[in-house]
């Protein structure tokens, strides 16, 4: 019974989903199948709903060096400095732009500065 009630789900699912645009494919001999041109090169989710379904979502990977971006409180603090950075720009608040020299000097400063404080 619980099989049925997956099925069920799994059709209501499919057949209820926003935006739905249905193609035939054929799978080639080698169990490939072909969607397009403009999905080249991406990663997908291909999860397996039942025996022969299966729902292919594109997605992002990433890499582990960058995860701490995705975890809190790193990323509340940057959304917030990106709702910032867009309020200023949308009131024409935005800082007149350093060359990178600039940047990387001022950054290095402020990094000197961190260090010598935490001693």
């Amino acid at each position: 019974m619980p099989q049925l009630k997956n099925r069920l789900e799994n059709f209501v699912l499919l057949c209820f989903m926003p935006n739905k645009h249905l193609n035939v494919k054929t799978i080639s001999a080698g169990g490939q199948i072909s969607l397009g041109k403009k999905y080249a090169g991406r990663q997908v989710i291909v999860d397996q709903l039942e025996e022969g379904v299966w729902m292919v979502k594109t997605s992002v990977t990433i890499p582990e060096n960058e995860l701490w971006l995705w975890t809190e409180p790193f990323k509340s603090q940057l959304d917030q400095s990106l709702k910032a950075t867009a309020t200023r720009y949308a009131n024409g608040q935005m800082p007149k732009i350093q060359s990178l020299d600039e940047i990387e000097a001022k950054l290095m400063a402020e990094t000197r500065e961190k260090v010598g404080n935490a001693s």
